[in-house]
């Protein structure tokens, strides 16, 4: 067959031995190359890099063993395949080539039946294994190119959130956003009203990677392309109007969005599939009432409800995703709601520093191993 046509180096002291099978070779229509020795033998595999490499193992200077072994130690070479030739009849002489990286054996006198089998064996293998090097190098390459568009979406993503906290009177905040994966579907945003009050949505998309951060992107234009309403309710209504009406996939959203007014300390807020913030009023925390909606991007004429709360001095409220309460440790336990509760209870000093006690206590519990959620937060915390 045309496509198991290759070049062969033939190493061999004997004349004869290598009248007969250049004959033979050339009959199956390979090329061949020629070597007397080990040390040519060496040198021009190095430069031709022939398909396979039929050696004789009896041969002046350095044998075939010590030769096979030079070219399974040069990087250049040790891809190559080598079969042996020889009259040795011995196992132990067999085992030896086998270990020190030949692939087969041809028995002398050589028949023309066995040489022929034995070379299409190994240089179909030898096609094959390049075809695959090839595909890695191209399977490579295609996700270096992947990872670098990821990275840019990733970029691209951090950019959509706030760069700065609004300075509230009596209030002071602490976000995070970390993903899991570079890109992902958490995410949070801080609006400032003409009113003084500010607006706090955190959101967690279906999914994760580059199609989450997608539709997270899709919920960062329409959230700043709105009227904001004064109803959380009906803000959250809008967006998913605005989602129902446009092909998201098999995508989903859970949102849980709040206008809070710093001066009188009410919140209003209202939820669409997302756990209810977390209430800390002195050492007791609790989750706020909500009626909860169906997630964004489910059902069209989302119906939801606000709920009103008046928050005290020393409160502190804390909106997150499920990737805090879900974190794991390494035998695979989840964090789970009344860890985070437990941890949130404990938690002294302004926002930020809250957001760095709570954040180091689930790394604490996470114990090094791999994040398998994204996780965002807002903590607002009341003076």
């Amino acid at each position: 067959m045309e496509s198991l046509k290759g070049a062969i180096l033939v190493v061999d002291d004997i004349p004869a031995n290598l009248e007969i099978l250049l004959d033979m070779l050339a009959e199956l229509g390979h090329e061949t190359l020629v070597a007397t020795d080990g040390e040519s033998a060496l040198e021009q595999a190095a430069y031709a890099q022939p398909d396979l490499i039929l050696l004789d193992v009896m041969m002046p200077g350095i044998d075939g063993f010590e030769t096979c072994l030079r070219l399974k130690q040069n990087p250049a070479t040790c891809g190559i395949p080598v079969i042996f030739m020889t009259a040795l009849t011995d196992t132990a002489d067999m085992v030896k080539g086998l270990e020190i990286g030949a692939v087969d054996y041809i028995t002398k006198p050589l028949q023309h039946e066995e040489v022929t089998a034995r070379v299409k064996t190994h240089l179909t293998l030898r096609q094959l294994q390049r075809g695959l090097e090839q595909t890695n190098v191209r399977l490579r390459s295609a996700l270096a190119q992947i990872d670098g568009q990821i990275d840019e979406i990733a970029g691209l993503q951090r950019a959509l959130l706030p760069d700065k906290m609004p300075a509230l009177p009596g209030a002071n905040l602490a976000v995070h956003w970390q993903s899991y994966d570079r890109a992902g579907g958490d995410y949070y945003d801080i609006l400032e009203n003409e009113d003084g009050s500010v607006g706090l949505l955190i959101a967690d998309v279906s999914g994760h990677g580059p199609s989450a951060a997608v539709v997270v992107a899709m919920l960062h234009a329409w959230l700043h392309g709105l009227v904001l309403p004064r109803s959380p309710a009906q803000l959250l209504a809008d967006l998913n109007e605005r989602f129902t009406r446009r092909e998201v996939g098999q995508s989903f959203i859970t949102a849980c969005f709040a206008w809070y007014h710093p001066v009188s300390r009410e919140l209003v807020v209202a939820s669409a599939g997302h756990p209810a913030p977390l209430l800390r009023r002195g050492n007791d925390v609790s989750r706020l009432m909500l009626n909860i909606a169906p997630p964004l991007a489910v059902f069209p004429g989302l119906q939801g409800s606000d709920s009103r709360h008046t928050l005290h001095p020393g409160d502190s409220l804390l909106f997150y995703t499920d990737g805090l309460s879900e974190a794991t440790n390494p035998p695979g336990d989840f964090l789970d709601e009344e860890g985070l509760c437990a941890i949130f209870a404990n938690l002294t000093g302004d926002a930020s520093s809250q957001r760095d006690q709570l954040l180091a206590k689930i790394a604490d519990f996470e114990a090094g191993a791999r994040p398998s959620d994204d996780k965002a937060l807002i903590l607002l915390q009341v003076e």
